[in-house]
């Protein structure tokens, strides 16, 4: 990363995390969120949430490293307030 002209990341703290254990400046680190582009459009999802029996469940979908020591993502915290029975798929 030393010789990086250009570090992207995903999060302020995967910027700071950069800047404490590699020897580069703050202006060659930078912060590009996660987007989705304004052409998206979502598709029809009908079909495929009756055929896993979820036609009239509310759904939530979260994408990320499930790690101890990322608890401040707060995944633990929203698995936590799910209804019993309903976490991991069930």
């Amino acid at each position: 990363m030393e010789k990086s002209d250009l570090i992207l990341g995903v999060s302020r703290h995967m910027r700071c995390v950069v800047l404490d254990q590699a020897g580069v400046t703050p202006e060659r680190v930078l912060v590009v969120s996660n987007t989705v582009g304004d052409l998206f459009t979502p598709g029809e999802d009908g079909s495929l949430r009756q055929s896993l029996g979820l036609l009239d469940k509310k759904l939530l979908l979260t994408v990320g490293r499930l790690d101890s020591r990322e608890r401040y993502k707060g995944q633990d915290r929203v698995i936590a307030a799910m209804p019993a029975g309903h976490s991991a798929g069930g």
